[in-house]
């Protein structure tokens, strides 16, 4: 079974309950992560995390698209249990404040309720930011700047700035994506949610961005933080 994103953990406790009688797997289809700009975010926050760990966290973010940052910030975490919550409007935003993953984080979120605007349908034109995330550790600050990339590495001036070592660098993939080009990689990112299942079936392995473990922990954030917002 692939399903679309978002799913309340409800849905999918029983989703997971009759798979597991049938044997059948469960994919939940959050496809903004196997984009490649998300994907650089996602191993360069690993690779990080091998040395260093963070200190904060800020998501700029459509509210349509909150599923798929929190998928894109567990992957690259390896966890995601959102705590606290402070709430106040700002403009066309709501900001959240809270813990993810124990990390101190902030969320500016554009929502319907926030900018008074019913016409905020999917992709709509009026949305300022799709996903936008930064992660702050004492070496630097790792930066998706949206579903199409860049992401940026910024060295901590103030531990870096006696060395020679570049205090910034675009991280693979590097070169600018047009429209026509990030549909494009939106469809196949989708063809390899497919594949994906495909391979379970075939299998009987889950890999671990669809396990129950980390698609309740993004449904629980996400339900969470919704209800401060909504």
């Amino acid at each position: 079974m692939l399903s679309e994103h978002p799913q309340r953990s409800a849905f999918l406790k029983r989703a997971f309950r009759i798979v597991r009688s049938t044997g059948a797997p469960l994919h939940v289809n959050a496809h903004f992560s196997s984009l490649p700009g998300p994907q650089s975010f996602i191993h360069s926050c690993e690779r990080i995390l091998r040395r260093d760990r963070p200190a904060f966290i800020s998501i700029m973010v459509a509210d349509r698209a909150l599923f798929a940052a929190l998928d894109i910030v567990r992957r690259a975490l390896g966890s995601l249990e959102f705590r606290g919550g402070v709430v106040e409007p700002c403009g066309s935003f709501c900001v959240v404040c809270g813990f993810l993953a124990t990390v101190p984080a902030i969320l500016l979120i554009q929502s319907e309720r926030a900018s008074n605007d019913a016409a905020l349908h999917d992709a709509a034109p009026s949305y300022l930011a799709d996903i936008r995330t930064d992660v702050v550790f004492s070496s630097g600050i790792l930066s998706l700047s949206s579903v199409a990339g860049p992401v940026l590495w910024n060295a901590n001036y103030f531990r870096h700035g006696r060395g020679t070592d570049e205090l910034w660098k675009l991280l693979p993939p590097d070169k600018p994506v047009d429209a026509a080009s990030l549909r494009r990689l939106r469809i196949a990112a989708n063809e390899q949610a497919i594949a994906a299942l495909a391979h379970s079936v075939r299998s009987g392995r889950r890999p671990p961005e669809q396990s129950p473990e980390h698609l309740l922990d993004v449904s629980r954030a996400w339900e969470k933080i919704g209800r401060l917002y909504c």
